[in-house]
């Protein structure tokens, strides 16, 4: 995007922005906004560890007799799944409905669920 690019313009090519964010300037009379763009570029869902729980299984039997001379205790993992999803930001810097400056970076959201 150029410098100077009027808002009606950007509206046609990209869309309505994600938000539109007004923003306080010393002129009272000059319109300034942030327009942000939110474009989802990658989602994953993983299996996650979140914890333990211990359990402590029955006596075990040898050729069909119970053998009681030990007991154990194992630590098995608690799983939940775990939603990961990648953002590109674009924000736009909008003067007088005219593209001033623009700036792109990536958000991460992680949901478990």
């Amino acid at each position: 995007m150029d410098k100077g690019l009027d808002g009606d313009a950007i509206l046609k090519s990209y869309g309505k922005p994600y938000e539109i964010k007004p923003m306080e300037v010393p002129d009272k009379d000059l319109k300034v906004e942030r327009w942000i763009y939110r474009r989802k570029i990658n989602e994953s869902t993983t299996q996650t560890p979140v914890g333990y729980t211990t359990i402590t299984p029955p006596n075990a039997t040898i050729n069909g007799t119970p053998n009681n001379s030990f007991t154990t205790t194992t630590q098995i993992p608690i799983y939940k799944l775990k939603r990961t999803t990648i953002y590109q930001v674009t924000e736009l810097l909008m003067v007088e409905n005219k593209l001033e400056l623009a700036k792109q970076r990536t958000e991460r959201e992680e949901a478990f669920e």
